[in-house]
């Protein structure tokens, strides 16, 4: 058996989940927050070609325009707040994460899934937890869980043992 290097126990409340699901979703959504945001502009400016045939804007089209700007940056918040509620029994329970040196160990009361540094794809970081992605799925952590570390020495750990390390960055929440 490896040796612990050092734990973290992590509470899924909401705070935690949407917090990190905004940061996962304005990192990895990028495609459909572009898309979103040239045609809300386009709905705009043909409101405006409208609005100067008639005299007033077309509100049809300013309306479209609201709601694909309005997706650009609030796209996640309602799919995230349903898949937390529809959840929320199996995240209400902690889940205890342990590292060692080749990977983690996820155990929860049902749940006991091991992975390896290698399959970590990417990294992202809140104010209040961090988030590991490894193969589609979004592990997150509480800062305030760490045992034996802190987690800026944490951020420097797992960006050496990751294979992957120029793709992967941590930036410093605002």
């Amino acid at each position: 058996m490896e040796q612990t290097l050092f734990t973290n126990q992590t509470l899924y409340d909401r705070r935690v989940y949407m917090a990190t699901q905004r940061v996962y979703y304005y990192k990895r959504q990028w495609k459909s927050r572009l898309f979103a945001l040239i045609w809300g502009a386009l709905c705009f400016y043909i409101a405006y070609l409208k609005g100067q045939a008639k005299g007033y804007p077309d509100f049809f089209f300013c309306f479209l325009g609201f709601l694909m700007i309005y997706f650009c940056f609030w796209g996640y918040w309602y799919p995230a707040r349903a898949a937390f509620k529809q959840r929320q029994a199996a995240l209400q329970e902690p889940r205890q994460f342990v590292f060692t040196e080749e990977g983690f160990v996820v155990t929860a009361s049902q749940l006991r899934q091991q992975v390896d540094y290698s399959q970590i794809s990417f990294l992202l970081e809140t104010r209040s937890a961090l988030g590991l992605v490894s193969q589609g799925q979004l592990f997150m952590l509480d800062k305030g869980g760490f045992q034996g570390v802190t987690p800026a020495e944490f951020r420097d750990f797992i960006t050496q043992r990751c294979p992957l390390q120029k793709k992967l960055s941590f930036k410093k929440p605002k």
